[in-house]
């Protein structure tokens, strides 16, 4: 008998943002945004057989971020006032979730659906306070409009990293 494993991912890390800022001076501004970074799904399972298939173990995965974030900006004086490059430092309120679930059925002298079965649920909400750090580029495509490119980084404790390029619309005041 082969065992085959089976995979699927849905990967909905589309997240989006909200901004709001000031410039009081033409290289110092500040800002406040909620980032909802998206959610990521995966769900495998493995089983053996020929023309049908019977499952013995599988995993659930569910993950999604969002967070507030404070940050200051400092612009790179450019010649053209039509383009701002700037980066970015501050604090984030992270919000992280992860629910998993996994199970084995063990195969033997029984009717799959009456075999033994062991499942394992965890469910993690974590919540904290990180160094927030992104670099951008602004560019005035008329008037009072702009288009901003931006990445931006959450640092945690376990060496990777909570990030998200974007590319939205604003309105310059």
């Amino acid at each position: 008998m082969a065992q085959v494993w089976g995979d699927q991912r849905t990967d909905d890390s589309k997240g989006w943002k909200v901004a709001a800022g000031f410039r009081p001076l033409r290289i110092v501004g500040a800002e406040i945004q909620y980032v909802d970074f998206g959610e990521d799904e995966v769900s495998k399972t493995r089983g053996f057989g020929a023309q049908v298939r019977t499952i013995t173990d599988g995993l659930d995965m569910k993950a999604s971020a969002t967070a507030w974030v404070v940050s200051a900006l400092l612009f790179i004086p450019e010649r053209s006032p039509m383009v701002d490059v700037y980066g970015k430092v501050g604090m984030a309120a992270l919000d992280e979730s992860l629910e998993a679930h996994t199970f084995h059925i063990t195969i033997g002298n029984c009717v799959i659906s009456a075999c033994p079965r062991d499942d394992l649920y965890s469910d993690v909400h974590e919540s904290d306070t990180r160094p927030y750090l992104g670099i951008g580029a602004r560019f005035l495509v008329g008037r009072g409009a702009a288009v901003r490119v931006e990445y931006e980084a959450i640092d945690r404790d376990t060496g990777d990293e909570t990030t998200m390029f974007s590319v939205g619309v604003g309105k310059e005041f």
